[in-house]
């Protein structure tokens, strides 16, 4: 789905590893025809691919196990639908966000514009808990698990989403109910207490989905995950608020909604990557500072193949055993740029001046002047869909904020490569 297109520079510190990756399926232009490869299905060169892919992925393991009739569920459904707003994005550039598909009215859609611009990793929560009553109440028991992945990284915005249906039950007489919402909180003496969080009114011939903002409640969360007891969900008269009713009475979706009503919990977060680790080589013995470059004498006029150019390399989640707990995409596409950049130049490749001479210089000097080579010179970000160890549902962006993990090259360079040793 990425056009990719090369180009030559130079370089002055090889030593940077720059994976990319795409958030499509294979899908391969006329320059890719000869060069498209998948990966060996050798079981341990699978084991390998998968230990890679989990590292890029920030993950030690796969999710050890994944509730699979959460798949259905609202909350990865809600995350797909960002999912692909954000893939139509990226392969149309006049393309415009909408977020018409999944907010309840204007105000709530450029919150979510605004948190899906900024935000690199966004949790849905599938709501775990159950119907709760005692004498003289009629509560709806919410549970989220928020856990403590999330301590490197800032809440921008979180909302918890409930469904209503047209409620069958009170006559169009503009009556208005109240709709509370109470966090569950340690009262500091071995018990547990309600606190009101916010509250709204609702008409019940409402119908669509009803969101509250716990953005404060989810910093809460972070930075104290044994804070999280729950939530509680109330259903009043506005006319007599010691009436309570049932969420259904008011066609609101509950513990015993169909999946894509059911309750859930969306947070958008900006992530604190760790800096990344600078390799460097030692020098040999006796070395000091040297350059380190391929001293073979090519044939200047190399085949189409072997020059600059954008490679491919397929790998399918279904082939990795990863289709249970990956969403989207089906794979990757990952593409890199491999092949030599040596004298003359393809004049498609838009080579800069430095590296056009360092070219010729290394045609007359191949044993003391390093030839350029091909690498990565405009990255973009992708997005991958998953559920983690609490079937919770991670939609991350890469690459968003300067990290180099999982970017797409969109265009490659003809770096000079040279490789400073270290005494």
């Amino acid at each position: 789905i990425f056009l990719l297109s090369c180009a030559i520079v130079a370089r002055a510190d090889p030593s940077a590893d720059i994976a990319a990756a795409s958030a499509a399926a294979p899908r391969q232009s006329d320059e890719d025809d000869n060069i498209f490869q998948t990966f060996p299905k050798e079981s341990a060169e699978h084991e390998l691919l998968q230990q890679e892919f989990l590292h890029l992925l920030g993950l030690e393991s796969r999710p050890s196990s994944v509730v699979q009739e959460l798949r259905h569920n609202s909350a990865p459904h809600f995350l797909r639908q960002i999912y692909n707003t954000l893939h139509h994005l990226s392969t149309n550039e006049d393309a415009k966000a909408d977020a018409s598909d999944f907010v309840s009215d204007e105000t709530d859609a450029e919150k979510i514009l605004s948190a899906i611009a900024n935000a690199d990793m966004i949790i849905s929560y599938p709501n775990r808990g159950t119907n709760f009553t005692y004498p003289g109440h009629i509560h709806e028991y919410l549970y989220f698990d928020s856990g403590s992945r999330e301590a490197t990284a800032a809440p921008l915005l979180a909302e918890l989403r409930l469904y209503k249906e047209l409620s069958p039950y009170f006559p169009a007489t503009g009556s208005q109910f109240t709709l509370s919402l109470y966090q569950v909180v340690d009262s500091g003496n071995g018990t547990l207490e309600l606190e009101l969080l916010s509250w709204k009114s609702v008409h019940p011939y409402y119908f669509g989905w009803i969101v509250f903002d716990v953005t404060e409640l989810m910093k809460k969360w972070v930075s104290d995950p044994f804070s999280n007891f729950g939530l509680h969900i109330v259903v009043r008269d506005a006319d007599n608020p010691s009436v309570e009713y049932p969420l259904t009475i008011l066609g609101i979706s509950g513990n015993s909604a169909p999946d894509f009503k059911q309750p859930f919990l969306v947070a958008f977060f900006e992530t604190f990557p760790e800096p990344p680790v600078i390799r460097r080589r030692r020098a040999a013995a006796g070395g000091g500072n040297q350059y380190s470059y391929d001293t073979i004498n090519h044939d200047p006029y190399l085949s189409a193949k072997t020059r600059c150019q954008r490679k491919s390399l397929f790998v399918s989640f279904a082939e990795l055993g990863w289709q249970d707990w990956v969403l989207a995409p089906n794979g990757y596409q990952a593409y890199h740029c491999a092949g030599e950049c040596r004298f003359p130049m393809d004049i498609n490749l838009n080579a800069t001046n430095h590296a056009i001479m360092q070219t010729l210089m290394n045609f007359y000097e191949p044993q003391g002047v390093p030839p350029a080579c091909c690498a990565p010179k405009k990255l973009s970000a992708q997005s991958i869909l998953y559920f983690d160890d609490n079937s919770n549902v991670i939609l991350k962006v890469y690459g968003r904020h300067g990290d180099r993990i999982l970017r797409l090259p969109l265009e490659c360079f003809s770096l000079v490569l040279i490789h400073f040793s270290l005494l």
